[in-house]
């Protein structure tokens, strides 16, 4: 039985070949950075079978500074392209996209689907909903650009997953005022101060309307952290009004 080998590129002590106990070879070319841009599974030393860097079998391309290069802020992604068949003459890949938040995090990622035509335009599937849970983390009115298209869910089912935050649960949230739109109106986030947690919702329009929807059915407006507030949100979580 063989033994898997690798040899390592020292400037980033990581190999750049392995072969495993079978003989087979892949190797991986990397970036000033250190980032993989390619991967070649290259099958056993004089076979034909596999690919090279320079006809590689996953292609990596990685836009980080997306928001800089364009001037406007799309998120950071990055482009994987996985050939479908071994050998250059093989043209056809599968792509995807991982668009990454602000801490470097996949926030969703899309990959190739049928087209719905011989011929017709790309078509998508996206992984991920537009609403996000994270601790101690609130944003209402997030800039992330998504594709409307990869959204499989109306504006209406996404507040029906929404709505016991403005009914069975309104008193477990609260609207935080953090300043103002620039059409002028407030700006909240939203905190469910029964497990301290806050909810991020990445789309103006489906925001705008959560926000309306709890401002109509009076949940309540300030800020937990102050005392006398907190202490009046307890009052009502216990059915006791005010002392």
């Amino acid at each position: 039985m063989g033994t898997a080998t690798a040899d390592l590129d020292y400037r980033l002590l990581a190999p750049w070949q392995t072969t495993d106990p079978n003989g087979n070879r892949s190797q991986v070319a990397f970036d000033a950075l250190g980032r993989v841009t390619k991967a070649a599974v290259m099958g056993k030393a004089g076979g034909t079978d596999g690919d090279t860097l320079a006809d590689p079998t996953v292609l990596y391309t990685y836009e980080l500074d997306r928001w800089k290069v364009t001037g406007d802020p799309k998120p950071a992604y990055i482009k994987t392209e996985h050939r479908e068949e071994h050998g250059a003459a093989n043209t056809r890949w599968q792509t995807s996209y991982a668009f990454l938040d602000g801490a470097g995090a996949a926030a969703m990622v899309k990959v190739n689907a049928e087209p719905a035509a011989s011929n017709g335009p790309a078509r998508w599937v996206a992984t991920g909903r537009t609403v996000v849970w994270r601790t101690n983390a609130i944003h209402e009115g997030s800039r992330t650009r998504k594709s409307r298209t990869a959204m499989k869910a109306t504006i209406e089912e996404r507040l029906k997953d929404l709505e016991y935050m403005w009914t069975t649960r309104k008193d477990d949230h609260v609207l935080v005022p953090v300043g103002i739109n620039p059409d002028g109106s407030p700006r909240y986030f939203i905190q469910d101060i029964s497990v301290n947690h806050g909810v991020v919702i990445e789309d103006n329009i489906l925001a705008s309307e959560v926000k309306r929807r709890m401002l109509a059915a009076g949940v309540h407006v300030g800020n937990p952290n102050e005392v006398e507030f907190r202490k009046s949100l307890i009052r009502k979580r216990l059915g006791r009004g005010s002392p």
